[in-house]
């Protein structure tokens, strides 16, 4: 797996956090995200410990670009000590972690679009953001990010008042379980093949 990391901010402060530390899979899109009042390098590694490591697994490499927290001597040992390769993007262009830059993007348009609903504040509405973003159809796949990382659509609430085939006919058989999360990655994998063949050609 390779993951896009990059930190959000200083942002207004809210419930004393300022800054959003952001991870976005390069495959499925799927992201994670916390907010804090100022992050260091420890916090990066707590961060990709909880958030990377232990939910999905060891990833093959981590792309940022050249914040301190991520060049310090403490993140990039902690990377070699996992064997995660660790690349940044060149300091005059930032945009070589595009993956990074996007996800920013569309996470704080999210913020910003469910405050303007209601008075809040930014970092109680982040979990929300998450979900709406997990749970929405990526352009380059097809696929929601929730699909490809467990095989099938995530419930939404309103659903779980609802007794019906999702409740009632989920698959109970592993293998068939397993043949489903591999159709749906080859589903995507060929779509992302598409948008590749597109900007290609663009």
């Amino acid at each position: 797996m390779r993951w896009a990391m990059d930190i959000v901010g200083p942002l207004t402060r809210s419930r004393q956090k300022r800054f959003i530390l952001i991870v976005t899979d390069y495959f499925t899109k799927w992201v994670e995200a916390e907010s804090y009042a100022d992050i260091k390098a420890v916090d990066v590694e707590k961060f990709v410990w909880k958030n990377i490591i232990c939910r999905h697994g060891l990833p093959y490499e981590i792309v940022t670009d050249n914040g301190p927290q991520f060049i310090s001597a403490t993140f990039e040992k902690f990377c070699a000590s996992w064997n995660i390769r660790l690349s940044k993007s060149t300091p005059r262009y930032p945009q070589g972690n595009g993956q990074a830059e996007a996800t920013n993007k569309t996470i704080l348009a999210g913020i910003k679009k469910r405050l303007e609903d209601k008075k809040g504040v930014w970092a109680d509405e982040l979990d929300g953001v998450l979900w709406s973003h997990r749970t929405t159809p990526r352009r380059s796949t097809n696929q929601t990010p929730f699909s490809l990382s467990h095989g099938i659509e995530a419930m939404s609430p309103a659903e779980a008042t609802i007794l019906g085939l999702r409740r009632t006919h989920l698959p109970n058989d592993a293998r068939l379980n397993s043949s489903m999360i591999k159709d749906s990655l080859d589903f995507a994998e060929e779509h992302l093949d598409q948008a590749l063949l597109r900007i290609q050609n663009y």
